[in-house]
C-alpha cells in the first residue's frame, strides 16, 4: 500500500518531470518570459510559408531545442482557446489508471475498506499529471505519456522508468511529453494551436543549468551577442523554408544597459535598429532589420536574473 507521503513525492517528481520538459517554461520560471515565447512562436507559425488564415489550415516540421528533436503540428482553429485547451486536456487524461493492478490483491474489497482513500489517490494522481496554464493572452496543455502500461501498474513501471531515465538522461526512457500551445490572433477569431511532442533520444541534461558556461545549442549566425551573456536555450525551426530561430542568453547587466548595448552593436555591423516601447511586453523591445532578415529583442528581469530573448527570422 502506498503511503500519502510517498505518493505526494510521486506526484511531485512526475509534476517536474512533465514541466520542465516543455521547452517554454524551461526558457524560464516567470510566466512573463513564458508568454513573450508563446506569442513570439505564435507570430512565426503564422507567418509560415504554407500555412494558409483560414481555420483548419496545418503545417508539421521539426524544431531542435538545445540541439535535441521536438516534433511539431501547427494550425488555426474557429474555436476560442480555452475550448481547444479543453479540448486537449480530455484527450490527454488517460480514461483508466491505477497505482498498481488491483488483480494482484487477494480481496480488493477488503483493502478499499481498510485504505477508502485509494479510489480518490487514483483520481488525484491522474488529475495531476496534467498540466494546464493559461491567461488571456496564451494558453498550455502539457502531459507526460509513459504509455499505457503505466496507467495499468503507474507505481511499478514509473519506479522502473525513473531508474533508467536517471542514468542516461533520454527522455525516451521515461517517455513522450505532450504540449499543445494555443494562442489567440492579435486581430480576433482565429487560435494558433501548435502541438509539441519530443523524440525518444531527447536529453534532459542539456537542459540542466549546471550555472557556468554556454547551454548545448547555438547563436544566430552572423547577429551580434554582447557580453557578458551565457547563453541558455536554443529554439531553432529545422525546416529550411521557413527558418527562424529564439535564442536566450542570461546577463549580468541591467535591462536597459543590455538593450543599449545590442542597440549599438547591432548598428555597428550595418542592421537598422528601432527601439518602441511594448506595454502589453512589459518594456522596450529593439526591432532589427537588414536584408532579408528581421529580429527583435526583448530583455526582462525575472526572479532576480536579467534574461535577453533573441527572435531572429528570414524573410521569404
Amino acid at each position: 500500500m502506498i503511503s500519502m507521503n510517498r505518493f505526494l513525492r510521486c506526484v511531485v517528481i512526475v509534476l517536474i518531470a512533465a514541466v520542465t520538459v516543455w521547452f517554454g517554461l524551461s526558457y524560464g520560471p516567470a510566466p512573463g518570459v513564458r508568454a513573450d515565447i508563446y506569442t513570439d512562436l505564435a507570430s512565426a507559425y503564422r507567418s509560415a510559408p504554407g500555412l494558409a488564415s483560414g481555420a483548419h489550415a496545418e503545417r508539421a516540421g521539426t524544431t531542435l531545442l538545445n540541439g535535441n528533436r521536438i516534433y511539431y503540428r501547427v494550425s488555426t482553429s474557429a474555436r476560442p482557446m480555452h475550448e481547444v485547451l479543453d479540448e486537449y486536456q480530455e484527450m490527454f487524461t488517460p480514461k483508466q489508471f491505477q497505482l498498481f493492478p488491483h488483480d494482484r490483491l487477494p480481496d480488493m474489497a477488503a483493502v478499499i475498506k481498510v485504505a477508502p482513500q485509494l479510489p480518490f489517490l487514483e483520481f488525484l494522481m491522474n488529475q495531476k499529471r496534467i498540466v494546464r496554464e493559461e491567461t488571456g493572452q496564451w494558453g498550455m496543455v502539457s502531459f507526460l505519456d509513459m504509455g499505457e502500461e503505466a496507467n495499468r501498474d503507474w507505481h511499478a513501471v514509473f519506479k522502473r522508468k525513473l531508474e533508467k531515465f536517471a542514468r542516461s538522461g533520454r527522455l525516451g526512457d521515461l517517455g513522450v511529453a505532450k504540449t499543445v500551445m494555443a494562442v489567440p490572433s492579435a486581430a480576433g477569431g482565429l487560435t494558433t494551436v501548435i502541438s509539441y511532442w519530443t523524440d525518444p533520444d531527447f536529453n534532459m541534461r542539456d537542459l540542466s543549468d549546471l550555472g557556468t558556461g554556454d547551454h548545448p545549442g547555438r547563436d544566430v549566425a552572423d547577429f551580434p551577442r554582447i557580453q557578458p551573456t551565457r547563453r541558455l536555450l536554443t529554439f531553432e525551426q529545422a525546416d529550411e523554408k521557413f527558418p527562424f530561430m529564439m535564442v536566450m542568453y542570461e546577463t549580468t547587466l541591467s535591462p536597459d544597459m543590455a538593450l543599449g548595448a545590442y542597440d549599438a552593436e547591432s548598428s555597428r555591423l550595418g542592421w537598422h535598429t528601432r527601439r518602441q516601447n511594448d506595454p502589453q511586453r512589459g518594456g522596450e523591445v529593439l526591432f532589427l532589420n537588414r536584408g532579408a532578415a528581421e529580429a527583435q529583442i526583448l530583455v526582462r528581469t525575472e526572479s532576480g536574473k536579467t534574461l535577453v530573448l533573441v527572435d531572429h527570422r528570414i524573410l521569404n
